[in-house]
């Protein structure tokens, strides 16, 4: 009899340790992300998110001990709000300047500028960086080139799409912005586009770097991260950056799902 009550007592005990152990099990983390950004986030043939980033963080997210992974994908604009409303638990994105009580992690990938030249425009592949410069440019508004580069004629627009629209329809010279997004839209482009990267031209510090961004008191969340980003190796992250461009590039991946 008393064996019995040592075996229920010791169940009893033992409980709640096993269901805390599931929940740590089962734990997920979402995360938001700015959609319809290839390669970094776009809609697959399933109506799913995918790419670089939701890669890249099902990686981070593992090695940190997390279960399962929600992707929210939004415009850029929301990701701040989705945040502070507790609807996702951080978001990634390309050094962001942000509110100042926002967290930033360690960065987990690193990319430079790269511009994309119209072949119907009066320049060539030959283009020198100070006649791009001179040129009718078009980037991103969430981009980090405005900062960087002294454009003469720039034109910053919402989206992938408005960007190849400007180049194909409506007569940019050029594209500056993040070297992944243009080999992306060379990829999917419906016209060959001129790939370049200039020597003398690159993003300043930290806004070749690519984070995770917390509400400001989630220092606990962020340290888990950071321990499991120093575990993610330039390597890891270049191979599936190189695995997405030849993912898009062998579909011929044309346009994404609106939502």
């Amino acid at each position: 009899m008393k064996r019995f009550f040592c075996f229920v007592l010791s169940v009893f005990l033992i409980m709640p340790l096993l269901s805390s152990c599931s929940k740590v099990q089962k734990s997920t983390i979402k995360v938001g992300l700015e959609e319809n950004l290839l390669p970094y986030c776009y809609y697959n043939d399933k109506g799913e998110a995918d790419g670089f980033y939701v890669k890249a963080i099902e990686e981070i997210a593992e090695k940190s001990g997390f279960s399962d992974v929600e992707i929210y994908p939004c415009s850029f604009g929301e990701l701040e709000e989705k945040l502070e409303r507790k609807e996702i638990d951080c978001f990634a994105s390309k050094n962001k300047n942000g509110k100042e009580n926002l967290l930033k992690s360690e960065s987990f990938f690193y990319t430079g500028a790269a511009f994309l030249i119209n072949p119907k425009s009066r320049f060539s592949d030959a283009a020198t960086i100070d006649e791009i410069l001179n040129a009718n440019v078009c980037t991103l508004k969430n981009g980090n080139e405005k900062r960087n580069f002294k454009f003469l004629n720039l034109t910053e627009l919402d989206s992938v799409q408005q960007i190849e629209n400007a180049l194909s329809n409506e007569g940019a010279d050029a594209f500056s912005g993040d070297y992944l997004i243009a080999r992306a839209l060379r990829a999917t482009a419906n016209e060959e586009l001129l790939f370049k990267i200039f020597p003398d031209t690159d993003l300043a510090g930290e806004d070749n770097c690519h984070y995770l961004y917390f509400r400001g008191n989630d220092i606990q969340l962020c340290s888990k991260l950071n321990s499991a980003i120093e575990c993610f190796t330039l390597k890891d992250s270049q191979d599936i950056a190189e695995n997405q461009m030849k993912i898009i590039s062998e579909i011929k991946f044309k346009k994404t799902v609106e939502k």
